[in-house]
């Protein structure tokens, strides 16, 4: 393993979201954010990147799903909000119902459009100083069977070049998919300019040093401002409990101090 990349997930997701990303940044703690589009607290987490001086470290956070874990984040386009399958109520509608056998090009082509517009939002609210070459997904949707089918257009239209495919769950939830699942819509989802690299929670990281002999290796957190504390918020996957981002950033980098951003791997 020669780099790792320390990305931030769900900024804009809420005040505290923001506040504890941006305490991150400024404190050299990540590399790396995900930004979400269409939250109510977007425009405070592109304010904070401006003054912060990080805004090309934001990459785009493509959602498709609906509450409180997105920060209420709904369909940019009108195609999407009016079609049953994918929304409700114009809202994000989860999409595990959608399968090969209802997937039809016209849901591939609404997916695609939604994908399209969020995409373009980033660029535009970034003012095209983002991470135009690497996206990444909010819970795991690119592991749905629209998202994958759609992804592989999507990513040759816009020049993607790395993509975070399979999140960091050694085992992941029993109600997404096998790993069987997963390998084909890896096939069916990728473009032959795309790379893709694993994928970890800081905890598994820390904890099974020597893991994975790759080139990347992207570590993922969630900050959070809890109690006057800035933690990163994602449950452990290998027991334990819950640090602070200073102790994160501690222990990652008595693994590996070579920790860069999406925008200088590109």
């Amino acid at each position: 393993m020669e780099k790792v990349i320390l990305s931030a997930d769900d900024f804009g997701r809420s005040h505290e979201r923001n506040l504890a990303i941006d305490y991150c940044f400024k404190k050299g703690i990540i590399s790396s954010a995900a930004l979400l589009v269409n939250t109510k607290y977007t425009s405070e987490a592109l304010e904070m990147a401006i003054e912060g001086g990080y805004i090309e470290r934001l990459h785009c956070h493509i959602n498709f799903h609906p509450g409180e874990v997105s920060g209420f984040s709904k369909p940019l386009t009108q195609k999407y909000k009016e079609c049953p399958l994918l929304s409700n109520n114009g809202e994000f509608k989860v999409l595990y119902k959608v399968s090969p056998f209802n997937c039809s090009k016209k849901i591939l082509g609404i997916v695609e459009e939604e994908m399209n517009a969020q995409f373009s939002l980033f660029e535009e609210l970034t003012n095209s100083r983002g991470c135009l070459t690497h996206i990444d997904f909010h819970l795991y949707c690119n592991l749905l069977w629209p998202v994958a089918g759609a992804l592989k257009t999507f990513s040759k239209n816009h020049n993607i070049k790395t993509l975070r495919f399979i999140g960091g769950r050694r085992i992941l939830p029993s109600s997404y998919m096998s790993r069987i699942k997963q390998k084909i819509l890896l096939y069916i989802s990728m473009y032959e300019k795309v790379k893709t690299f694993p994928s970890y929670q800081a905890d598994q990281f820390i904890n099974m040093d020597g893991i994975l002999d790759a080139e990347i290796i992207e570590i993922y957190v969630h900050p959070d401002c809890i109690n006057g504390k800035i933690i990163d918020n994602t449950k452990p996957n290998m027991g334990g409990s819950m640090i602070t981002m200073d102790e994160t950033f501690q222990k990652v980098s008595n693994i590996n101090n070579n920790i860069l951003s999406w925008n200088m791997i590109a």
